[in-house]
């Protein structure tokens, strides 16, 4: 006798046993895929909870040079010795040539013809 898909559905329909398998089957990966959906669901709303700032500000901590303020900082290192590097971008310059060409050009680097140090070297308690 020839196999053809009649057949083939005929020949499933006479074997229940294969219908209740793929009835099973398709029931536990559809228990599966709502389990991971709910289990996905709890973990984003309990990620989203805010947690606390393990960090701390410590007002003044850097000491700079009388009469400089902190500019711009874009970025920070600790060595092996636990002595903080830090870059950054030449205080805060209010000078008129230097603010002049910021309005005629937008961003200029501040550290461009600046005499004032981009890079400096604190110890743990903020000293140079």
């Amino acid at each position: 006798m020839e196999t053809t898909p009649s057949n083939r559905s005929k020949a499933r329909a006479e074997r229940p046993e294969v219908n209740h398998r793929r009835k099973v089957t398709i029931m536990c990966h559809s228990y599966r895929m709502i389990f991971t959906l709910v289990a996905a669901i709890v973990v984003m709303l309990s990620g989203a909870q805010a947690q606390d700032n393990p960090y701390r500000i410590e007002e003044g901590w850097a000491k700079f040079p009388d009469g400089r303020k902190w500019g711009s900082t874009s970025g920070v290192d600790v060595d092996r010795e636990g002595n903080i590097w830090v870059f950054e971008r030449c205080g805060e310059r209010t000078d008129d040539l230097f603010l002049a060409a910021r309005a005629n050009r937008g961003f200029l680097n501040p550290c461009a013809g600046s005499d004032l140090a981009p890079i400096f070297k604190f110890d743990r308690s903020g000293k140079r």
